[in-house]
């Protein structure tokens, strides 16, 4: 497994790894307080009578419905390089 680290400082990629994994467990404990409901989409229809899928965030629609699963399945899969990563180093 290769981790994106500078030469002969691989704790250098752990700890960005480690630093940008704390942004998503908030927004999972938001999610399930609101029932999977962003909160800033109340803020964003309160500007528009549009309430297609997309209406307040800039995605195509396909994207849009699905948003949580790919961008949920694109993080497990960066955390699992960063375990990865994480195993290596320490071993």
């Amino acid at each position: 497994m290769h981790c994106c680290a500078p030469p002969g400082r691989p704790e250098a990629a752990i700890r960005l790894g480690a630093g940008t994994d704390c942004d998503c467990p908030s927004e999972c404990v938001t999610l399930v307080a609101n029932r999977s409901h962003c909160p800033l989409t109340d803020v964003a229809a309160a500007f528009t009578e549009d309430r297609a899928d997309n209406f307040d965030i800039y995605l195509p629609l396909w994207l849009a419905r699905h948003n949580k699963t790919i961008f949920g399945s694109l993080f497990l899969a960066g955390e699992l390089i960063v375990l990865g990563c994480w195993l290596k180093v320490w071993q």
